[in-house]
C-alpha cells in the first residue's frame, strides 16, 4: 500500500467495499452495518463523507428522503475490533433530511425536472478540527448504523474519502 493513496470507498456491510452498500432494505429489526475498516499496516484518514438518498417526489425537512421520520434513526461511530465505541461522531440520531443539515450543515437537494430527487449530504469531518483516524493496529472502523426500514427509498449510499498513511513498522 503506497502512503497516502487516496480512498474514495462505499461503506459496505464487509467493510472493504463488499457486500451490501446500498441501504434501502428493512433494518427496524435486525439494524445495518455498514463500514470501512482499517487496513493492515495503514491507518485510514477520512476527510469526508458524501451521503446520497435517491427518492421520488419531494423531500421535506422532517422526512428521510420521501419517506416519514426515522423512528430510531442512524448513528456514526468509530470502533474498535472489539466493537466497541471509541467515538460517537452523531451527537443525536439522524432522524429527518433537517438532521443531516444539523449535523454537517452541507445538504443539497437535486431535482433534474421530472423524475426522482436526489438529496446529496457533504460531511467535512476535516472541517470539525480534524479528519477522522482509523487506526490499522487497533483494528478501527467508522460505521454508519441503519435501525429503521428504508425499503421505499431508491438508493442510498454513503462514500468515503480521504487516504491511506503508511505505518512505519521499521
Amino acid at each position: 500500500m503506497t502512503a497516502n493513496k487516496h480512498v474514495f470507498q462505499l461503506l459496505s456491510s464487509d467493510g472493504d467495499g463488499t457486500g451490501t452498500s446500498s441501504a434501502v432494505g428493512d433494518y427496524s429489526v435486525t439494524p445495518l452495518s455498514l463500514k470501512i475498516d482499517a487496513v493492515a499496516h495503514s491507518d485510514i484518514i477520512i476527510e469526508r463523507m458524501i451521503v446520497m438518498i435517491q427518492d421520488s417526489n419531494a423531500m421535506d425537512t422532517e422526512d428521510y428522503g420521501n419517506l416519514a421520520t426515522l423512528t430510531n434513526g442512524i448513528r456514526v461511530y468509530v470502533r474498535n475490533s472489539s466493537d466497541a465505541i471509541i467515538e460517537e461522531i452523531t451527537v443525536f440520531p439522524i432522524l429527518s433530511n433537517g438532521h443531516w443539515a444539523g449535523h454537517c450543515h452541507d445538504f443539497t437537494i437535486h431535482g433534474f425536472n421530472s423524475g426522482d430527487r436526489i438529496a446529496s449530504i457533504r460531511w467535512t469531518f476535516a472541517k470539525s478540527g480534524k479528519p477522522i483516524v482509523l487506526k490499522a493496529a487497533s483494528g478501527n472502523y467508522l460505521e454508519v448504523l441503519l435501525n429503521d426500514d428504508f425499503t421505499g427509498l431508491v438508493d442510498h449510499k454513503f462514500d468515503v474519502q480521504g487516504y491511506y498513511e503508511h505505518l512505519n513498522l521499521g
